[in-house]
């Protein structure tokens, strides 16, 4: 393997997807990556997306060791007073299609280099200059969705970081609680174990629990739809789209489907209580790790009931009994995540900036604004 110093990084414009699939499938191997960057998921946004976007390619020892799409296009903030040139990592720029929200995001690269590839990649693209290294113009360079460590790597550059935001994880460590010998439901605490047992009591007082796990892509879109059903008006009832609001979205993962679950590499099921679904579940499955990406529930008026509490834990005491490593709730705040699994390491969005005096300008808004608003804040007094 090559030293750190032999690692050459050019931004090249697209090769054509059958190059493009022979690059990343023929570095996933090598890589230590997470489920969205798999062919599965970087195929699937090129192909829905129809984009063509330049790449961010490493190479060292005559081989490729890093890969990234660098989509490129305009953002216009502050009701369009402000345009910014913007380059993207593995993301569209267009909201519509983003709300698939990358996670665990970064470059794919050969572990055995590692975040010395990172580094260099990172380094080239948002160092050098735009028209030499390849890339249009730009003001503000997004890195969506990835691991807080890219925050401190960012930060060598010298170039401001602006902190879009940031968010928990939580996750059930699985092969921890096989050497303890007892059951999930025993690693959580009093409170959500109490919750858990009742609602599954209450649910079996109607008939058996059952878990299907969908066969085949057919059966995964029937699930899907299934899951739609249940999603939908929940969220549109809090004045959202929800997730099967969005065409894109839909779109994009039955392609997924269709390419990962005949690898057991996306797995959907059914909880059902007799022949009545009480939730949906969409999860990814890589290499002993499962992220729970979507899901639908039943909801009753009946509180004891908690569809979400018993899907999930059955769902965690089905990969008990596989080799599955870890199961992941994903980034969020919801206080599910937190019962059902542990805080894990934080999930950020930001952008660096290029010296702009339209940037400086905004920033020195921002901090006024927020200013008036803790003053407001402080000022206005507590409803009676």
């Amino acid at each position: 393997m090559p030293s750190p110093e032999k690692i050459a990084v050019s931004v090249e414009p697209f090769p054509g997807l059958a190059t493009m699939t022979a690059w990343w499938t023929g570095l996933e191997p090598r890589a230590a990556h997470n489920f969205y960057l798999t062919w599965h998921w970087i195929g699937a946004l090129l192909a829905e997306a129809a984009i063509q976007p330049r790449v961010a390619v490493a190479r060292a020892g005559g081989r490729i060791v890093g890969l990234g799409l660098l989509p490129a296009g305009e953002e216009r903030r502050h009701r369009g007073l402000l345009k910014l040139g913007k380059v993207y990592l593995n993301e569209t720029g267009d909201p519509e299609q983003d709300i698939n929200c990358i996670e665990y995001n970064g470059f794919l690269v050969d572990a055995a280099l590692g975040e010395a590839v990172e580094r260099a990649m990172l380094r080239h693209v948002a160092l050098g200059d735009p028209a030499t290294v390849g890339l249009p113009a730009w003001d503000e360079f997004r890195f969506g969705g990835v691991p807080v460590r890219y925050r401190e790597l960012a930060a060598e550059t010298g170039l401001r970081l602006h902190l879009v935001g940031e968010r928990p994880t939580a996750r059930v460590d699985l092969a921890a609680i096989r050497a303890s010998g007892k059951g999930y439901l025993d690693w959580l605490s009093s409170n959500t174990r109490y919750q858990a047992r009742r609602a599954m009591k209450l649910y079996r007082e109607r008939g058996p629990l059952a878990l299907d796990v969908a066969a085949t892509v057919e059966e995964a879109y029937a699930f899907l739809d299934g899951m739609a059903t249940l999603h939908q008006p929940y969220w549109i009832a809090r004045g959202s789209r929800g997730a099967f609001g969005y065409p894109f979205l839909v779109a994009f993962h039955k392609r997924v489907i269709a390419t990962a679950l005949p690898m057991g590499e996306v797995e959907l099921l059914r909880i059902r209580v007799g022949d009545e679904p009480i939730g949906f579940l969409y999860n990814f499955v890589h290499r002993g790790w499962v992220g729970t990406y979507l899901s639908g529930f039943t909801y009753e008026e009946d509180s004891k009931l908690k569809p979400g509490y018993v899907a999930y834990t059955l769902c965690v005491e089905r990969h008990l009994g596989l080799d599955t490593q870890v199961v992941d709730f994903l980034a969020g705040e919801n206080r599910y995540k937190m019962s059902l699994g542990r805080r894990a390491e934080d999930i950020v969005h930001f952008d660096l900036q290029r010296p702009r005096l339209k940037l400086r300008v905004e920033d020195a808004a921002r901090v006024i604004r927020n200013r008036y608003l803790r003053k407001d804040t402080a000022t206005t007094p507590e409803p009676a």
